[in-house]
């Protein structure tokens, strides 16, 4: 009976671990028509089961306000962590899960989004975007019963992001994604472990 070597095991076990986490993107959107005024910030992870089960995590990092900046007290609800100073965690552990935080706006926004894409059946989790305005009210945008820039269903599929513009003139934010470096990292690791197990079978064979 073969005995799976410890480094093969941890490799086995990263690269699945991987697979549960779908790939990050860049978010960019035109804020200048914005310019100069202070809004909020708001992320929204809703559970489609209603229970709260937890099945999945927004990660939000990497903020850039385009010669604007972030500020205040963050206003969270359910399983949130962190702030615009550096990245924010939700984990639909509640049926409802949001966090805001003001911003004086400049003239982009762009931020990194990482997801995981578990589905159990059912109404899917909705991850979403928006902007407020001074008063808490959503900026108006053409998104179908919400007023989101951005929003993503957690259906287990290829994520598919669906993004408005305002009714007020802002263009849709733009999808881009991040360079693949941890799962190339990855790759090239396990690539150099399976040249020195060929090598170590060529070495024993003799």
């Amino acid at each position: 009976m073969k005995i799976i070597s410890p480094t093969l095991f941890l490799l086995a076990a990263a690269t699945l671990a991987l697979t549960s986490r779908a790939a990050p993107v860049t978010v960019k959107l035109d804020t200048s028509f914005l310019s100069g005024g202070n809004y909020y910030l708001d992320f929204q992870l809703t559970d489609g089961s209603g229970t709260g089960d937890g099945s999945n995590t927004a990660v939000v990092s990497a903020f850039d306000f385009g010669g604007g900046s972030a500020f205040g007290a963050v206003t969270s609800y359910g399983t949130v962590t962190g702030d615009l100073s550096s990245s924010v965690s939700l984990t639909d552990t509640d049926p409802f899960t949001e966090f805001y935080q003001a911003f004086s706006a400049g003239s982009f926004l762009m931020f990194q989004l990482e997801l995981t894409n578990h589905y159990s059946g059912g109404t899917p989790d909705l991850f979403g975007f928006s902007i407020l305005d001074g008063s808490l009210f959503n900026l108006a945008t053409y998104a179908p019963a919400s007023d989101q820039f951005l929003t993503v269903n957690l259906d287990g599929a290829a994520l598919a992001y669906s993004t408005y513009p305002s009714v007020d003139g802002i263009a849709a934010p733009t999808v881009s994604a991040v360079p693949d470096t941890l799962n190339t990292a990855w790759a090239g690791l396990l690539g150099l472990v399976a040249l020195a197990l060929i090598r170590q079978r060529k070495n024993c064979a003799v």
